[in-house]
This record gives structure tokens, sequence and C-alpha cells, in this order.
């Protein structure tokens, strides 16, 4: 009897230790983590394919016309150094339109504080990047996903192609295509190159291209010369020139200029030392009209340039519409065809193209003439 128990025992160890053992149950909060995990995973996966079968086509079109414009790229389109002309039916010069004073300064002639407050404000991995940042995508596709329309950070590179070859019209073929060019440009220049023809090209308001431009049309001086709170103020215009405009919205510039200056301390730019003196500085701005001289003085020349502002508005591929089905997608229309009417207009004002036209100046002298007569006897 007591060799049979000794048997069952040995049995029901031999039993145990051949059973397998029994895992730990996985903690409540990871279960749900997991089963998140899970969803975003799905989500992600029905989200690029319903975006490849929405936008499949489009996105195929836009990389063929992105890659299409970036074949044209080449360093003179960052360099306009003489004025627009506009031209009679001889092709001579009727008038020259000279905007502003367009101080071109390279990289290396130029103060590095500059670069660095718009690098730390508007592109905070400029120099890891190649054209488009991966964290700036991940945004423009979860916007596109929600509904919010196509926005998200875009890189300086990728605001220099919108600037120079793209109307700032709000699409996902568009924002593709600004992509595809972005790349192409970070393959042709270098990242110095590219802060140079950003910094020489964007707009600063009152008609001002260029951050040379900007600081003698607002501070009278050259950029050089400038205070770092007054160079945190006019990169501070890029995002907006009529938010943070220094002579009309100074809070708001001075608001932006102090946040541009925060960055650039976090960052490594500037000391504690020099943020604390610059935030407590101050500045005074006002418009110097010496650098100036948009004034269209006759109607032909002002129609010239009306005409000639829509023809390029087209070749940057913006989409004229004249019937509308609703009146809000009227009022979204003409507010896009304003922007984009604007940003084209004031580029052909600040120099670098030629306008020919069938004016006669002879033929034109001869009617105000017969205009003037007429008008005398009132």
């Amino acid at each position: 009897m007591a060799k049979r128990q000794e048997r069952h025992e040995t049995k029901k160890t031999n039993s145990a230790k051949g059973a397998p053992k029994k895992l730990p149950k996985l903690a409540k909060s990871t279960k749900i983590s997991l089963s998140i995990l899970a969803v975003l995973l799905a989500l992600v996966i029905a989200g690029t394919v319903f975006f490849f079968q929405t936008y499949g086509k489009e996105v195929t079109a836009a990389i063929d016309a992105g890659e299409e414009h970036a074949a044209t790229i080449q360093e003179s389109d960052f360099k306009q150094h003489h004025p627009t002309t506009i031209l009679d039916k001889d092709g001579q010069v009727i008038k020259e339109l000279k905007t502003q004073e367009r101080d071109y300064l390279t990289y290396d002639k130029m103060d590095p504080l500059v670069s660095q407050a718009l690098i730390s404000i508007e592109d905070k991995r400029f120099y890891e990047h190649h054209g488009v940042d991966t964290q700036g995508l991940l945004t423009v596709a979860l916007n596109a996903a929600l509904g919010r329309g196509v926005r998200g950070a875009s890189t300086i590179t990728q605001q220099l192609v919108k600037n120079i070859y793209l109307t700032p019209e709000v699409s996902i073929s568009r924002k593709i295509e600004e992509m595809v060019m972005a790349q192409a440009l970070e393959k042709k220049f270098s990242k110095h190159q590219i802060l140079e023809y950003y910094l020489n090209n964007v707009y600063f308001g009152h008609g001002a291209y260029g951050i040379n431009a900007a600081a003698k049309v607002y501070f009278g001086k050259s950029i050089n010369d400038t205070s770092l709170l007054e160079k945190a103020t006019l990169v501070g215009i890029t995002n907006n020139p009529g938010i943070f405009d220094p002579t009309t919205e100074k809070a708001n510039a001075l608001k932006r200029a102090k946040l541009i200056l925060e960055e650039m301390n976090a960052q490594g730019y500037i000391t504690k030392e020099q943020y604390d003196q610059a935030v407590a500085d101050d500045f005074t701005a006002k418009i110097h009209s010496n650098a100036l001289n948009n004034q269209l003085d006759n109607h032909e020349v002002a129609l010239a340039v009306d005409s000639a502002t829509k023809v390029l508005m087209g070749q940057q591929d913006f989409r004229f519409q004249y019937q509308f089905d609703s009146k809000e997608e009227e009022d979204r229309y003409n507010k896009e065809y304003k922007t984009a009417y604007n940003k084209v207009y004031q580029r052909i004002l600040s120099g670098g193209y030629q306008i020919s036209t069938n004016i006669d100046p002879a033929l034109h002298d001869q009617l105000q003439g017969i205009v003037s007569n007429v008008m005398n006897a009132w």
C-alpha cells in the first residue's frame, strides 16, 4: 500500500513537471495600449488604401508635373538683377519698373543671425532633411485624412519653390508637385544657396522682396546694420506680411519676434544674455518711401502689367474659374484668385520681366491731345 501511494505521488510529480507553465496575465493597461495600437495600425492601412484609391491618378500627374518643372530650374530664377520693362509695338521701352532697392546679398555677406532666425522658426530640421520633412509630410497626410485640408509645415525649400514657381493653390496635387520640386532643388543647390535664394526673394510687404530691401523699407538701413530684435522682426514678417507688419501691427510683430528669439535661444543660436538684451530692446518702424517707386502712371502700362499678371498665373497652372455651384465656392475662389494675383503682380513689379505690348505711343499721344483739347473747354 505504501509503495502504491509512493508510485502515485511520483506520477503526480512527473505529471506536474511535464505540464506547460501558464503565462502571466497581461495587465489591463497593456491590453488597452495594444488594442489602441492595433486600431491605429488598421486606420493607417485603411487610410493609405483610401488615399491612393481616391488620389492615385492625381498623385501620379502631380509627380510628373513636378519632375517636368524641376528639369527647368536654374540659378537665374532666383537672381533678378534687372528691372521689369514694358515695351511698345516697336520694342522700345515705355516704362521701367523699379519698385525697390533690390540689394542682393550672398549668404557669406549676410549676418548669420538672419538665416539662424529663419531656421529656428520655420524649419528646425533644415540641415537634416532633403527638401521634405517626413514629420511635416505626416502632418499633411493627417490633416487631409481628417478633412482639415492640405495643411502642414512646409520646409524652407518648399516655401522657396512655392514663392518662385507655383501659385498659392491649396490641393493635394499642388502639395506633391511642390515636394517633388523641393527635392530636386536640394540636389542642385547647397543648403546655404537655398537660404540665400529664399532670403533674397521672399515677400515682406510694401513692395519689398528680399530681406535687405525690407530692412531699408521698414528701418532705413541694411539688414546687417539692424539690431537682433529688428532682424527677428523682419524674419517674422515672412509668415504673413499683413498680420506682422511692424508699421501697422507692431504688437503682433513684436510678439512674433520675441517667439523667434526664444526659439533661437532654445536651439543654441544665441546666448541667454543676447536673448535678454534683445527682448528688452524696442524698434521704430516706418515706411521709407525713397526705397519704393511703384507708381503705374498711365492706363496702358497698368493694363499691360494686369494682363501679364494673368498670363503668368496661367503659366504657373492657376485654375481660372468662371462658373460656380454656390456662393461659398465663389467666395473661396475669389480669395484664392486675389492671393495668387497679388503675389504674381508684386513679383512682376519687383523686376526681372520684359512685357511686350502692341501699344503705339504716337497714337496714344494723338488721342491724349484730342481728349485734353475737349476737356479744356470744361
